[in-house]
């Protein structure tokens, strides 16, 4: 157990379980990349190859070293963000449930849409490997996650609206990586952003008088944790600032960032209700 001490507060983090989440995955990952193994990309599930335990292996499968290091630095820093946000807001075992629903859930919806979409577009199935998806997806819980924990600073604010600002902003994001010159797809683009504008106005307002009254230490932690989730999506552009001009697979990553967004959003109109 490690004390982070905050704003004149003290957080207890990386507990047994917290640890576990760090150090599992990771090890899985550099243990298969250096397992002396023939034929690891056979540990891959296609509709030929249907053993559902290979939509688990093959998400820790990397094919060279860039590869594996990028993804375990990335899901290094991300899940010690997440560890921080949830802790500061008082939800640390809520980041544990989230946590399983990640690793059991995520990887059979990644490889069913990803062998639906190969199949449908490409005729055939086009290998993938990687903990992308799951980095991602941890990725996409800070921006969900984060519009909905202002509520523990007691501010007053539409959360469906400040929610459906970050999903607009994210739009806007992905829609300027694509970006065509047709005046349609411009007007497109600053529509979204001036509906992002709208939804943010009321709630950034409402937690910026917040920040300057000091009334509420969390909003720095909660702020920063949105906006390091918002920056990470740049993983999903076609052609992002970490691939040297290269197209990277941008269906992984956009079926994590989607799944860990509505994820804190799906779980609280499920369970909240029932409480």
């Amino acid at each position: 157990m490690v004390k982070l001490r905050y704003q004149g507060l003290e957080y207890d983090v990386l507990d047994r379980n917290q640890v576990t989440l760090l150090i599992l995955p990771t090890l899985a990952c550099i243990l298969l990349y250096i397992a002396p193994i023939q034929g690891k990309n056979q540990l891959q599930f296609s509709f030929e190859n249907p053993n559902p335990l290979y939509m688990y292996t093959q998400a820790f499968i990397h094919g060279d070293l860039s590869h594996l290091a990028g993804n375990l630095v990335s899901y290094t820093f991300l899940i010690l963000t997440n560890i921080i946000l949830f802790t500061v807001t008082g939800k640390a075992r809520l980041l544990n449930t989230y946590s399983v629903i990640i690793f059991l859930i995520l990887p059979i919806v990644h490889a069913l849409a990803w062998n639906i979409i190969t199949y449908t577009l490409l005729g055939g199935y086009l290998g993938v490997i990687g903990l992308s998806s799951i980095v991602s997806a941890y990725a996409g819980l800070l921006i969900g996650y984060s519009t909905q924990a202002y509520e523990v600073t007691n501010i007053t604010y539409d959360k469906p609206k400040l929610f459906l600002a970050t999903i607009t902003l994210t739009a806007d994001i992905i829609m300027i990586s694509y970006f065509n010159p047709n005046p349609l797809y411009i007007l497109a683009i600053l529509l979204v952003f001036a509906l992002f504008l709208h939804c943010i106005k009321e709630p950034f307002a409402s937690i910026l008088r917040h920040y300057r009254a000091g009334k509420s230490p969390e909003i720095i932690i909660i702020t920063a944790s949105l906006i390091v989730g918002l920056a990470f999506i740049s993983a999903a552009f076609p052609s992002n600032p970490l691939s040297e001009g290269q197209v990277t697979n941008i269906l992984t990553h956009y079926v994590g960032l989607v799944f860990g967004v509505l994820l804190p959003l799906s779980y609280s109109l499920i369970f909240d209700k029932k409480a």
